[in-house]
């Protein structure tokens, strides 16, 4: 069985450096109430980057700078199905919009970034886009 690929996007701020865009799950869906870099499933024919521009747009109403691809790990969802995660950087232009895909979003600076309120995949991310490892 293949897995299932979902691209999530360190995005950051279109003005403050070294802030960073997180949005909450929602609470009634697997992982509820944890943040996490925006993003979501992949579509059939989609590239990471056209899969994270599209989620975005749809969850945030955001658009963002040409993102690129910088980690990659693998990890099972709440029903026990493989995920391929695909992280991805880029630069927000506008600033999101509420919408009902989305619990919340906040934006957080790099220093702030408190790591026990965000998903496990995600910190592995974070890790890497900090420290390269």
């Amino acid at each position: 069985m293949t897995a299932i690929r979902v691209s999530a996007g360190l995005i950051f701020h279109p003005v403050r450096p070294n802030w960073v865009l997180l949005s909450q799950r929602p609470f009634q869906r697997s992982l509820g109430g944890l943040w996490e870099f925006p993003g979501g499933k992949a579509e059939q024919g989609e590239s990471p980057e056209e899969t994270l521009e599209r989620e975005l747009l749809e969850e945030l109403k955001l658009s963002i700078n040409a993102p690129l691809e910088f980690f990659r790990c693998s990890a099972l969802n709440a029903q026990g199905m493989d995920l391929e995660l695909i992280f991805l950087r880029g630069q927000a232009r506008n600033l999101p919009s509420w919408t009902l895909e989305v619990q919340a979003w906040r934006w957080v600076s790099e220093a702030h970034l408190d790591l026990s309120w965000v998903a496990s995949a995600d910190q592995k991310a974070w890790r890497h886009h900090l420290l390269g490892v």
